[in-house]
């Protein structure tokens, strides 16, 4: 009787165990499954917003490698020319050519209590 026992007990075990197998087979292949969807619709996605932002073509107008200066004066650039070349004039090596002059963006969007943040968090211990 006992060895009936332990052939039924493993039989019943082995039979758990198939079915154990089984399900984590199906919970594997079910959750990549859906990876593979989510890939693609997220590509698909992508591709479709990427397509809608496309910028409109620039037209070809010649500027003769100037920029242009809407807002800004004369005077304005050439103070700021002259302070460029003050602050290299100790530095013969340096020679230092101004391209475009734009507004710098002090605070690039964040609020005050950011900045306090961002200036807490990068001084030195």
């Amino acid at each position: 009787m006992q060895d009936f026992g332990l052939l039924l007990l493993n039989k019943d075990f082995t039979a758990g165990g198939n079915i154990m197998l089984n399900v984590t087979v199906c919970g594997l292949v079910i959750v990549f499954m859906v990876l593979i969807v989510l890939v693609a619709v997220i590509g698909i996605f992508g591709a479709v917003m990427s397509k809608s932002k496309k910028s409109p073509k620039k037209e070809n107008t010649p500027d003769n490698g100037r920029d242009n200066y809407d807002n800004e004066d004369e005077q304005t650039i050439a103070v700021i020319t002259a302070a460029v070349y003050s602050y290299y004039d100790n530095n013969k090596s340096i020679k230092p050519v101004i391209r475009s002059i734009k507004p710098s963006n002090k605070n690039s969007g964040r609020g005050v209590w950011q900045q306090a943040g961002m200036r807490q968090n990068m001084q030195p211990f």
